[in-house]
């Protein structure tokens, strides 16, 4: 009796499990689908929604299929607050589990059936193809002794033997090409099938995976279904404004868009998609101020430099309006009316902003770049000007300046530059408040023509008692090549001092600027050019010193040092 028992207990194990044993049925398992998806600058928050069962009491439906990397201190559950039920706790794990991979088993299977069955069927036809080689070879024997008893009586004909010999040699060559088919078959679909087999074989090894779930425990007045949310922070997902600026027919169309990636290992598929300039990953903890110490140290003795600050065009220096072309200096900008209705929803709190991304939107898990419509403003008579900075290139651009049309700031990033010819390249956008001016470089003007040399005559150093001045002279030329008159913005600079001794002195043969900034050393003329009209601009200046200074000219750039 005892031994009975044990082996029924064995069986029961074997075919019950253990919590059938232990009295303790399965939990209901709910997957619920993802359902809207915040982006923020280094994580998201996804939210799962789905309807499950509950009874009157105590309920746990544990929630399967979430992302092995959720912050699980950031797993929440909830209820809509019209039905009556309530979350009283949830929990998440993980585990290890051995699972083969049961599709792709049924599909090799199916693979290696039906190599077999090729397999078969070139072993049939080979079969066939010996026992017509066979009956050849009687055919063959019995034709040979048939003309040998006729050539014996000399009835026999050479046509006769010649057309024997041209029957046998066709049906030989046809079985020998027919043999060579099968083999190269067989040899083929063997290879196949060797294959395969080694891939079932390591599929029917277990692999361990690592699975998540939740364990959420509702009380619930009565029974039906109620919908429940699951929400939670996972990491390897972020998003980046993009901007793309459209030029044509003299109108301006500007998109902000948000460049999406993830790989957070879950498809984001049919999501209400958000995008969010908060930093959840800053925490709220409030920074400390660590301990200052002093301490003594031996001073290496600094050596005095006299520099010049050499302003060039990436120097920060205040923008310009922009010329329009044939136009002159343009007017104040316009005021910004409001972003077209029903494209975008924003959300202001505090200092963030978050963008609800019309429609749904599908984001796969594969860490590439998906570029996503937020919002378009248009500015159908944009200020279009001509600029050039000779100095640096010998380029003429086609510069463009709106204003922030929308009710929120545009954040830094990349833009993407069209024109009716196309895509010009990709430039760099800073932050641009609401209402704000914001440029864009529309490319070069192969039409208009600009060219900077330096004057050697001019260019030289003169001594006079203990001091000495060294001269530069520089001409531009600006050429007009279209049909309608232009307004071209040149800029240059000279060196500004920061030292007492050092004066730098604009001569008067320099044609005169429209704007100087003297703290910035910048320069700027607006050149009116007719059809076909060439303008030549003069750039002369001195740098004062002491006799014993030295200098050091690097192009334009140049510094200065007492001698040692």
């Amino acid at each position: 009796m005892p031994f009975r028992f044990s082996i029924l207990l064995s069986l029961g194990c074997l075919f019950l499990g253990p919590a059938m044993l232990l009295g303790e049925p399965a939990l209901p398992e709910a997957s619920l689908p993802i359902a809207a998806v915040t982006v923020y600058e280094d994580r998201a928050l996804a939210r799962r929604t789905g309807e499950v069962e509950v009874r009157p009491g105590i309920n746990t439906i544990r929630v399967v299929g979430l992302p092995v990397g959720l912050v699980e201190t950031s797993l929440q559950a909830s209820l809509p607050g019209e039905v009556r039920a309530k979350v009283l706790s949830v929990t998440t794990r993980t585990e290890e589990r051995l699972e083969t991979q049961d599709e792709r088993l049924r599909a090799l299977e199916k693979e290696e059936d039906g190599l077999n069955r090729v397999l078969r069927e070139i072993a049939a036809r080979g079969a066939v193809l010996a026992d017509q080689e066979r009956y050849l070879g009687a055919f063959e024997q019995v034709l040979q002794n048939g003309l040998s008893e006729r050539t014996t009586l000399g009835s026999v004909k050479a046509e006769e033997l010649k057309e024997a010999g041209e029957f046998l040699a066709v049906r030989r060559a046809a079985a020998s090409e027919e043999r060579r088919r099968i083999q190269v078959e067989q040899e083929d679909a063997a290879e196949k099938l060797e294959e395969v087999r080694k891939r079932i074989a390591q599929i029917e090894t277990p692999a361990r995976k690592t699975i998540r779930y939740a364990d959420v425990v509702l009380e619930s007045a009565g029974d039906g279904k109620v919908p429940l949310s699951v929400s939670y922070l996972i990491g390897d997902a972020w998003w980046r404004p993009r901007y793309e600026a459209r030029l044509a027919g003299g109108r301006l169309e500007v998109s902000y868009m948000g460049e999406v990636r993830q790989g957070t290992g879950e498809d984001w598929n049919s999501v209400e998609l958000v995008l969010s300039t908060a930093r959840p990953s800053f925490g709220s903890a409030r920074p400390t101020l660590a301990a200052l110490a002093l301490d003594l140290a031996e001073e290496t003795p600094a050596r005095t430099v006299a520099s010049f600050a050499a302003t060039g065009p990436m120097a920060e220096a205040p923008a310009s309006p922009a010329p329009e072309v044939g136009e002159g200096e343009p007017g104040p900008p316009p005021e910004a009316p409001p972003p077209p209705p029903e494209e975008v929803t924003v959300q202001e709190s505090g200092t963030s902003v978050a963008f609800q991304v019309p429609g749904r939107s599908s984001i796969p898990s594969d860490r590439r770049a998906h570029k996503l419509p937020v919002m378009t403003f248009r500015d159908d008579a944009p200020v279009l000007g001509l600029e050039t900075t000779p100095k640096a290139l010998r380029y003429v651009y086609l510069r463009g300046k709106t204003v922030n049309r929308t009710n929120f700031p545009m954040l830094p990033g990349p833009v993407d530059i069209f024109r009716e010819s196309g895509f010009m390249g990709t430039a760099s956008l800073p932050f641009v408040a609401p209402g704000k001016n914001v440029e864009f470089s529309f490319g070069i003007d192969e039409e208009i023509k600009v060219q900077r040399r330096a004057d050697p005559e001019r260019t030289r150093v003169n001594v006079s008692g203990r001091r000495k001045e060294h001269r530069y002279a520089f001409d531009t030329e600006v050429a007009n090549y279209k049909a309608e008159k232009q307004a071209v913005l040149v800029l240059d600079n000279l060196p500004v001092s920061d030292v007492e001794e050092v004066t730098v002195r604009l001569d008067a043969s320099t044609t005169t600027p429209a704007k100087q900034d003297e703290k910035q050393g910048r320069l700027e003329w607006l050149l009116e050019l007719q059809p076909g009209e060439k303008k030549m601009l003069h750039l002369e200046y001195g740098v004062t010193m002491p006799k014993d200074f030295t200098w050091e000219a690097l192009g334009d750039n140049v510094s200065a040092q007492p001698m040692r």
